[in-house]
């Protein structure tokens, strides 16, 4: 894909695992022929930028066994919890059921024509689960034997088909697959998404399409899942994130080294986290100096940015500057374990599509300021430069501080407010100034 700093192209390890020896090869690839990085997508896939010769790059990629072949290529992304295996707080393995789904997809004859953003989710829960992720099909574990299958949403808003034991999953997951292929040649209006379809056919009628045996429909919910969690937690080992998703080569080559230390796969959660299995607490300092964030609260965490002015032709705002400067006017309202603060380039919010906190949205150099909305939503200020907005933001946070219930996120609080509120605590704020 081509941008205005270069070419784009994006990876898709498998099983969302990475070695040491295979992610220093990326680093050397990022170096030689990008921009000497890698981004962590939110689908846990790996993307680099700046690419100035894309056959070259491909080349290079496909020798150090990056590249999929074709028939892998076509298969839909499967988002998965990617420590079932070693968390002692996951309900059901999620790998084996991703591995049965892989196989009996990348077996067929005919290749899948899905939509790109076509996605399974493939939650088993406990202390990495993917409960926020929002997918075309949804599998979350009940128990050790037993799976909700839903469709068109996260854990908590996806619409329910039934449950299935784990055996019998894949057979039902692939019929819905064709089912929805089927729709895409049926005629017009094919659906885009899942979304689509649970709206033309309805529950019952894509729940009769998988095959029985279902199980017991009194089975409970998936339950809750709780904040996304980081630094070293014994057990599992070290969760990181870094701000934008972004890893430089020097970094990639540190966590590599520590990963073939210890014969451990880097694993790739779709919130822009890494797990380092078996890393401990000793290894908190080079980390942190590779520009490892590890401190829940962080106001780094809560940012999102596209790539901005330089990267992108529609963007007018240097976004990614903006955003870190932002962000320390605003420190509880950025780090509050959501999207706080997204600062977009132009109103199609490339990074951050829901609604946060705050939303910037770049315009003619400078900013409109959307409060618990999208992007695309109305602005509660507009064509503000980056001072200005500095400080309609640095008001927002007093509000948010003092106005906030127990339990609360900032988006919550600026939502219960409502509009009018905001603007007549903001100009008191800002006027007190």
């Amino acid at each position: 894909m081509a941008a205005a700093d270069g070419w784009l192209l994006r990876l898709r390890p498998p099983e969302a695992r990475v070695d040491g020896p295979a992610l220093r090869r990326l680093s050397a690839i990022a170096r030689r022929h990008a921009d000497g990085a890698v981004l962590l997508t939110r689908r846990a896939k790996l993307e680099l930028r700046g690419i100035r010769d894309p056959d070259a790059t491909t080349a290079a990629l496909r020798a150090a066994g990056w590249m999929e072949d074709e028939t892998t290529a076509a298969l839909p992304d499967q988002i998965i919890s990617p420590a079932t295996d070693i968390d002692t707080a996951a309900i059901a393995d999620a790998m084996t059921v991703h591995q049965r789904l892989h196989a009996a997809l990348s077996g067929r004859d005919a290749t899948l024509d899905l939509p790109d953003k076509f996605a399974v989710a493939i939650d088993g829960g406990g202390r990495l689960g993917v409960p926020e992720v929002h997918a075309d099909i949804r599998l979350d574990a009940l128990d050790g034997t037993h799976w909700r299958l839903a469709v068109a949403g996260s854990r908590a808003s996806a619409t329910s088909l039934g449950c299935w034991q784990a055996n019998a999953l894949t057979a039902a997951v692939t019929a819905l697959i064709d089912r929805f292929a089927a729709a895409q040649t049926a005629g017009a209006p094919a659906p885009r998404r899942m979304r689509d379809l649970l709206a033309r056919d309805g529950a019952q009628r894509l729940a009769e399409a998988c095959p029985p045996p279902r199980a017991n429909e009194s089975r409970s919910a998936p339950r809750a899942g709780g904040p996304p969690i980081l630094g070293y937690h014994d057990g599992l080992g070290h969760v990181i994130a870094f701000a934008f998703g972004r890893i430089g080569a020097d970094a990639l080559e540190t966590i590599a080294d520590g990963l073939a230390r210890r014969g451990e796969h880097l694993r790739l959660l779709p919130d822009r986290r890494v797990l380092l299995p078996a890393a401990d607490a000793n290894d908190s300092a080079a980390l942190r100096a590779a520009g490892a964030l590890d401190t829940p609260g962080d106001p780094r965490l809560g940012l999102a940015a596209c790539i901005g002015r330089g990267g992108c032709a529609q963007a007018t705002t240097a976004t990614r500057a903006d955003a870190l400067a932002l962000a320390a006017r605003a420190p509880t309202v950025a780090g509050a374990g959501e999207v706080g603060l997204h600062v977009s380039g132009c109103a199609k919010g490339c990074a951050h599509r829901r609604p946060a906190a705050v939303t910037l949205v770049g315009r003619a150099g400078g900013y409109d300021v959307v409060v618990a909305g999208a992007p695309d939503e109305p602005p509660l200020w507009t064509e503000l430069a980056v001072a200005a907005a500095g400080s309609r933001l640095a008001a927002l946070e007093r509000i948010h501080v003092a106005q906030r219930q127990d339990g609360e996120t900032p988006l919550a609080v600026f939502r219960r407010l409502g509009r009018q509120r905001l603007l007549e605590l903001s100009e008191a704020e800002i006027a007190g100034e």
